[in-house]
């Protein structure tokens, strides 16, 4: 029963089999709503954060699911000239473009059901989110910074995380979005330098690309700003001296094994890339 469900065309075109993606997207979420009491003077309660973030996994399930879909559809007739891709239901014609768009759209309206759950703040920025959403997987075509469009994009979840316990902005959260925007840079090109190959070849872009000669002095950058924007937000909250050592000795561990990570190895670098999820994970912790 359960190998059914998981060799299911819709299963696999929203990548439930592989939950690492779902992981990414939500963690930064939590991150918003958890740390939301560090910025107000109210009195939060526990049930209002868990309900939240409950609503913001459903959300994050659904919205992931949809980014891969759309992603598949405009990227069908490159995936069919990748080796990790060819597979893909809709590049392999298991499920057609038109099946693909349906489904689509059933994954918004759900995700649209879910973001109504939340204050009205948390659902303008959510709507807008909705954009760079669809635009995302264009931007490969057009910039070899494709990934810092995706840390944008994958990081307003902080954002709306935030707004929904407070019902209000506040600018320090800004800090925490750079963070995570930098650290999702990272792991993503990371994770393109599985492909750096085939990319040549077909002319798709990215930062795996652009940095190749220095890859790891690349990720070990973009960690470096992030853990910078990170200690800012830290700054900013007044946050115990434990918590800026906790976080130096996270990044530290993780640029570590970004300088011995060999590119030319897929299974390693696949490793890494999933690492990010704990990464993401200790932060949050770190965060509570």
């Amino acid at each position: 029963m359960l190998k059914k469900i998981t060799n299911n065309p819709y299963f696999r075109l929203c990548r439930l089999d592989k939950p690492v993606g779902i992981g990414l997207l939500l963690v930064p979420c939590l991150w918003g709503v958890w740390v939301a009491p560090h910025l107000s003077y109210l009195d939060i309660s526990y049930v209002s954060l868990i309900n939240t973030s409950f609503l913001l996994m459903i959300g994050s399930l659904v919205m992931r699911s949809a980014g891969c879909v759309i992603n598949d559809i405009l990227d069908k007739d490159f995936d069919k000239h990748v080796a990790r891709t060819q597979s893909r239901p809709i590049a392999s014609g298991e499920i057609s473009v038109k099946q693909a768009f349906v489904f689509f759209a059933l994954l918004c309206l759900l995700g649209l059901v879910v973001l109504l759950q939340l204050p009205q703040i948390a659902i303008h920025i959510g709507l807008l989110s909705f954009v760079p959403l669809v635009i995302y997987p264009l931007m490969k075509r057009i910039t070899f910074f494709p990934q810092v469009f995706l840390g944008l994009t994958f990081n307003l979840g902080i954002i709306i995380g935030f707004v929904s316990i407070l019902e209000s902005f506040d600018s320090r959260i800004l800090w925490l979005y750079a963070c995570g925007v930098f650290i999702t840079i990272g792991y993503d090109t990371v994770y393109a330098f599985q492909d750096i190959d085939d990319d040549k070849k077909i002319g798709v872009k990215s930062t795996a690309r652009q940095f190749e000669k220095h890859a790891q002095l690349s990720v070990i950058l973009f960690y470096l700003v992030a853990m910078i924007c990170l200690l800012i937000f830290f700054y900013t909250l007044e946050f115990h001296l434990l918590k800026y050592l906790m976080a130096c000795l996270l990044f530290i561990i993780t640029i570590h094994q970004v300088r011995k990570w060999d590119i030319h190895n897929k299974n390693a670098t696949l490793k890494l890339f999933k690492g990010g999820l704990y990464f993401l994970v200790s932060i949050l912790f770190i965060l509570i």
